[in-house]
Formats: structure tokens, sequence, C-alpha cells
């Protein structure tokens, strides 16, 4: 567990480097008043598997449509902004447009916006914004299980020893940056996090997007799903990306707690 959370630590800190200042300073935040909001988690669902040993592990891949990532995101993202009763939330039409070459799959500069930014500048010109706030898959270390496996945007996780099953969440790695509406440099990021209910020892009152859900919902492959199975995975997530939103936004300084 101390090595998962050193780990952790240090990615938070060699990332906050790499992408911009955790916390957008208060002269900025002073001339936000219109706010882009942009979901990229939401393409591909992630099934992880950790098994009792190496052998036992299994990574799949599905399309993220049917899940509806990112409308739930920038729904979760809008109705959080929009009751501080300061900001004034556009919903920034970017469908159809590729965006994905913005992750660069490092966990140490997991973000890449200079990749995408004819694409955004396009967008923020029939759309004018002072601030673009987006989401971006974030990998990081496996704090479900205290694995030596890496996660990477949203899925469902499970960790199992045999045919046993004895965890299962429904997570979501994820990174919140505030890009500045003229320059489109980040001017704030955080990975994402949420309020730990009970911290333990040596545990921050915060962790990474994960809520745990009855293991009888696991099916090896997603596609065996129940919609009853499906039901309980959507809602743990919908929960997931309120509490982690909402608590990311508010350490970016947007006081929306």
């Amino acid at each position: 567990m101390i090595r998962a959370i050193l780990l952790c630590a240090l990615c938070a800190f060699l990332t906050s480097c790499a992408v911009g200042p955790r916390t957008v300073e208060k002269e900025d935040l002073s001339r936000i008043r219109t706010v882009g909001v942009i979901s990229l988690i939401g393409d591909r669902f992630y099934s992880i598997h950790v098994g009792f040993t190496v052998f036992g592990n299994r990574r799949a891949e599905y399309p993220g449509a049917d899940w509806r990532i990112d409308d739930i995101a920038e729904d979760v993202a809008t109705t959080t902004l929009e009751r501080n009763g300061r900001y004034q939330v556009v919903r920034v039409n970017h469908k159809g447009v590729d965006l994905q070459k913005v992750h660069t799959g490092s966990m140490y500069n997991p973000a890449d916006f200079d990749a995408i930014e004819s694409q955004v500048r396009a967008l923020v010109a029939a759309q004018p914004v002072d601030a673009l706030i987006v989401f971006t898959k974030n990998p990081n270390a496996d704090l479900i299980a205290q694995t030596n496996q890496n996660l990477d945007g949203v899925g469902l996780y499970s960790r199992g020893f045999g045919e046993q099953i004895r965890v299962l969440a429904p997570y979501a790695w994820y990174r919140l940056t505030v890009l500045h509406g003229s320059t489109l440099k980040p001017i704030g990021s955080r990975m994402a996090e949420m309020p730990r209910p009970k911290p333990g020892l040596m545990q921050s009152d915060a962790s990474l997007p994960f809520k745990p859900i009855d293991v009888s919902h696991y099916k090896e492959d997603l596609s065996q799903m129940t919609d009853g199975d499906r039901r309980a995975v959507q809602q743990a997530l919908r929960e997931v990306l309120i509490e982690s939103t909402q608590f990311t936004l508010d350490q970016l300084g947007f006081a929306v707690r």
C-alpha cells in the first residue's frame, strides 16, 4: 500500500509539472465568466481484471458510446458550475471532431494540448469562451486493490483469486485541465479525485475515483452483462463522476462545493 501511495504522489507531482499549475490563479479566475466543457474520456470503456498471478490478468476494450461517459461528464460539469451562479456554461459542439490525439499514453505527461490546438481553436472561434474545461484520460497506478498494474480512462476493474472475485469497481482515471480561452494554454490542471468516506492510516481524505459494487455483477466478457449488471455499473459510474468532478473543480479553484 505504501508503495502505491508514494507512486501516486510522485505521478501527481511529475504530471502537475508537465501539464501546468494545479490550481487556477485568482487573477485568471476573476476573468472567467463563460466556460466551455469538453469530455474526451468516453471513447473507450475498459475491462481490467487482475488475477492472483500475471497469467490471470486480462484487459479488454469496448466501444464507449453505449456507456455515455462523455455526456454524463459534460452534464455533471455544467450543472456543477451553473449551480455556483457565477459561470455561464457553453456546451461546446465537438461531435465529429477528432480530439483523441491529445492523449499521449504517458503517466507523467498524459495530455498534449498542442497536438489538438488547431481543432480546439476552431471550436472556440465558433463558440467563444473565457476558459475551457477539458476531461482527458490519465494513466495511474492501481489504487483500488494496490497491485502493480496501471489503469487508464474509464472502465470496470476486478480483482480475483482463481475463480473467486474479491473486488468489482467501476473507475475513472482522468484529469481536469482548464485552458485559457484565448491562448489555449493550461492555467490549471489536476488528476481527478473524490472524497474518501473513511480515510485510513496514512491515507489522505481523497482518493482516485472508483466505487465498489456487488461482485455478483461480474462478467468476464462485458457483452454477457444483464440489464441489471449494466444498470449497477452505470449508476456507480455516474456517482463517481459526480463526486469527483465536483471535488476536483473545487480544488482547481472554482468554489463549487
